[in-house]
């Protein structure tokens, strides 16, 4: 059954279920289309902060409930229905559009995956996955121990399964390490052997290669970092565990006494009275971290100390690593740092500040003087404004673009041109060949569209929380919406002609 009405020059097309379909022609070249998908019927009611999208954006799931009973809807179908659903439910998970959730039936919880339901166990607890969620492991109870699943296979009972450590994959999914609890110890399990058991386990990582597994542990003389099965020196505490990107550098954070170091492949650094977590630079052959001695804060550059400041901020590599840069601050004013040079403006904030992505050696960074916000790229200031949010490139790094508010309006700016001003607006996207940039904006309640400055027809109540323009070509894209007057979930897209 159809029926089709004109109103107003849109052409709205009703299928009783379970999804209505409606065009509009916006102004000039945008063809509005939203795809609606009603709440199923007999007293199911969705929870409106349960609906979750997946990571590329196609698909959407939520959790509904009538009466005592609870499912699962996907893009409009309702699941197998269920006497409980966890308050995570549902969950969605990089590189996959299934739906994972956990649901109880009588007194047994089952891992849902899709539509498939996995083995029945009296409690699950966390859900981990690899890259592109092709490997699922989860921590299951069995009478009073614990086992972790991998790909539906389990491990042996174990008196405790470390949460805080989880269950980590390599980059090339062939890996896996967790740590379990055997006999009053805590091991590392890599890829089902059992290592050396400590008192307790800091954190586990594996190497960029997936060649390399390291962890922080503790034993009766102290803290120390296990290195691909060679126990380090022990200190009074570990921490800040990092690999490089290439994989052929260790370092963290470890504290001897009342005093800190930085250790490098097995290297240590001075005491400082603090020292940050360190960072690499992207060919992995630099290496940088904040330190404090007596209240100086200084930068350790290459293991060269740097000059003293009162603080610093943020510090980062270029992404070709030639250059390196932070924010610090000297009588009271904030100020850039530049390979050692001290650059000559002064602001009272600095609360953004990175290399911009793909530039080499082009900065970007928000600031704040006295009342007034702008943003400076290269150096050379912006428009002040009343706030601004984080600066962005486009993907062919020749437009930069920001949020800006002033006199109570928000607005989009583009290179230094500024859109018209709303009561509220997102963070835009351009379109894969940066010829379009989109963005969703607020005025009076209603949320729509604007591309290119040409504001779409059609009006939402919200856009779904962590929705996303997300263009598949460089002339289409969809995004997820709450529609008027009763907030029925719709997918809403957009062609521009």
């Amino acid at each position: 059954m159809k029926k089709i009405l004109i109103r107003s020059g849109w052409l709205i097309f009703f299928i009783i279920f379970p999804f209505v379909v409606s065009y509009a022609k916006g102004p000039d070249d945008l063809i509005e289309k939203i795809t609606s998908y009603p709440t199923p019927k007999d007293g199911w009611n969705i929870y409106i902060g349960s609906v979750k999208l997946s990571c590329d954006s196609k698909h959407y799931a939520c959790v509904a409930r009538n009466e005592n009973d609870y499912c699962i809807i996907y893009d409009g179908k309702k699941g197998k229905v269920y006497d409980q659903i966890s308050a995570d439910s549902p969950i969605f998970y990089p590189g996959s559009g299934e739906v994972f959730y956990k649901a109880k039936k009588g007194s047994k919880w089952h891992l849902v995956i899709g539509e498939d339901e996995q083995k029945e166990y009296e409690g699950i607890g966390p859900i981990y996955a690899n890259s592109d969620a092709s490997r699922v492991a989860y921590i299951v109870a069995r009478g009073n121990k614990k086992v972790v699943v991998i790909d539906g296979k389990e491990s042996r009972r174990y008196d405790a399964i470390d949460a805080k450590s989880g269950v980590v994959f390599s980059k090339d999914s062939k890996r896996y390490a967790y740590a379990a609890t055997i006999d009053g110890k805590i091991s590392v399990i890599d890829n089902g052997k059992e290592h050396k058991g400590y008192d307790d386990v800091l954190r586990i990582v594996l190497s960029p290669d997936s060649s390399r597994l390291v962890y922080g542990v503790k034993d009766e003389n102290g803290w120390f970092v296990v290195v691909d099965n060679m126990e380090g020196k022990r200190y009074r505490a570990v921490a800040d565990i990092l690999i490089s990107p290439d994989s052929q550098n260790v370092a963290y954070v470890a504290r001897k006494g009342s005093t800190t170091r930085m250790i490098v492949n097995d290297d240590e650094s001075s005491s400082y009275d603090i020292c940050s977590a360190g960072v690499f630079s992207p060919d992995s052959k630099r290496f940088a971290y904040l330190a404090i001695r007596e209240e100086k804060w200084f930068i350790v550059l290459d293991g060269k100390k740097g000059q003293d400041f009162e603080e610093i901020g943020y510090l980062t590599f270029s992404g070709d690593s030639k250059h390196f840069a932070f924010t610090a601050r000297k009588d009271n004013k904030w100020f850039v740092v530049i390979d050692g040079k001290i650059q000559k403006q002064m602001y009272d904030s600095i609360p953004y500040f990175s290399y911009a992505v793909g530039y080499g050696d082009t900065l970007v960074y928000s600031i704040k003087s006295g009342e007034d916000w702008f943003v400076v790229m290269d150096g050379k200031p912006g428009k002040r404004y009343d706030q601004v949010s984080i600066p962005q490139l486009s993907p062919d790094n020749n437009h930069m673009y920001y949020m800006a508010r002033k006199d109570k309006k928000w607005m989009v700016v583009m290179d230094g041109k500024e859109s018209k001003g709303y009561d509220g607006v997102s963070m835009p996207r351009f379109t894969p060949d940066s010829k379009h940039l989109a963005f969703i904006v607020q005025n009076m309640g209603q949320w729509y569209i604007n591309i290119d400055g040409k504001e779409g027809m059609d009006r939402f109540a919200a856009f779904v929380r962590g929705s996303r323009l997300d263009f598949d070509t460089p002339t289409h894209l969809s995004t997820w919406v709450f529609q008027f007057p009763d907030m029925t979930i719709g997918k809403y897209e957009v062609t521009i002609e």
